[in-house]
């Protein structure tokens, strides 16, 4: 299983159903996961967004979001991820 394999199924795990993105050669392993599963991509590039509330978004589509406001709170996100992927597989 790949790292990319792993990011979706916690994605899946946590019931997200769409992401949005610009599509790129850096995020190729994710669109190949992404392509195995039922959460759809959706493609921002040419879309100004502005300065949009992703969480608002999120929560448009009936999905939780988390903003990320800085570094240390990112490292909090990924544990949380972790921690919840490690709980679900022995489930």
């Amino acid at each position: 299983m790949k790292g990319s394999d792993l990011f979706v199924k916690c994605l899946e795990n946590e019931g997200v159903s769409h992401i949005f993105g610009v599509p790129g050669e850096e995020i190729l392993d994710i669109l190949d996961s992404l392509s195995r599963s039922k959460i759809k991509f959706k493609k921002s590039f040419g879309v100004r967004f502005g300065n949009t509330d992703f969480v608002k978004l999120a929560e448009s589509f009936g999905a939780k979001g988390v903003r990320v406001d800085y570094s240390e709170n990112m490292k909090l996100t990924r544990k949380l991820s972790r921690d919840i992927c490690n709980s679900n597989r022995g489930s």
